[in-house]
């Protein structure tokens, strides 16, 4: 998918984007042991979009920050 410089700014202003979070469990125990974040963005016409969807825009826009 394609989003431009302009589009990203403007769900980063709306909060479009949320963290989801995973949790780690150990293979062994099956004990939780921490968790990961994963980003995702819940746009308005497409619907929950995974981070393979929108960070290579974010990337190649630069406005990914450091």
């Amino acid at each position: 998918m394609h989003f431009s410089a302009f589009r990203l700014q403007q769900a980063i202003r709306n909060r479009e984007f949320t963290p989801f979070y995973q949790p780690i469990v150990c293979a062994t125990g099956g004990e939780v042991v921490g968790c990961e974040m994963l980003a995702r963005w819940l746009h308005p016409q497409k619907g929950l979009l995974s981070a393979g969807n929108f960070i290579p825009a974010i990337e190649a826009t630069g406005l990914g920050g450091a």
